[in-house]
């Protein structure tokens, strides 16, 4: 029940699901109750994950603030 809810808001979302990061700007992978969105762009991140979390809320899906884990990687120089 959980997996078609969270496919169901990820289509609402608007987030473009097929190809990967290679050849798009964000990526989003999911696995039982994780979800990774991954992006070139912290904003292109923040405005998906946003995003997410109205549609998932709307569902009654709720978000833990305190189970969210972010990381920001750069080139290195």
């Amino acid at each position: 029940m959980f997996n078609a809810v969270l496919g169901i808001a990820v289509r609402r979302s608007k987030v473009e699901i097929r190809g990967s990061i290679f050849d798009k700007c964000i990526q989003i992978m999911a696995h039982a109750d994780d979800v990774v969105v991954m992006g070139r762009r912290l904003q292109d991140v923040e405005e998906v994950f946003t995003s997410l979390v109205e549609q998932t809320n709307r569902m009654g899906l709720e978000t833990i603030e305190k189970d969210n884990i972010y990381y920001s990687f750069t080139k290195a120089l």
